[in-house]
């Protein structure tokens, strides 16, 4: 039905963003090591630049798989961290939301 559609919908829209968050956490820990991996490249030094390149997948692999062991064991408790109270299922979609103009997410806004 409609609420399952939505419910799935909630749910697919929240796994994509921390998919995204995951991929950027991961990029930005692997920054430092970026730069030195271009610097080596403009040194001509293609042996450093290789094993820099090693060592940002396997930090970029480690950092995921640690984030993402956070994440399902976080999932298997069956909170949030910052919100013990967040409840996916119950969260209103947007239609809901435009929807039903006064809600507290809409009040004061023009209509």
């Amino acid at each position: 039905g409609f609420w399952e559609d939505a419910v799935i919908d909630n749910i697919d829209e929240q796994y994509d963003r921390l998919v995204q968050h995951l991929r950027d956490s991961a990029k930005s820990a692997e920054d430092p090591a970026r730069r030195q991996r271009a610097a080596a490249r403009a040194a001509g030094n293609y042996r450093l630049m290789s094993e820099l390149a090693k060592r940002c997948r396997e930090a970029r692999k480690e950092d995921l798989k640690e984030r993402r062991a956070a994440v399902l064991s976080e999932a298997a408790e069956g909170g949030k961290p910052n919100d013990s109270n967040f409840n996916l299922c119950m969260m209103p979609t947007k239609e809901q939301v435009e929807a039903t103009p006064g809600t507290p997410l809409t009040k004061g806004m023009p209509e």
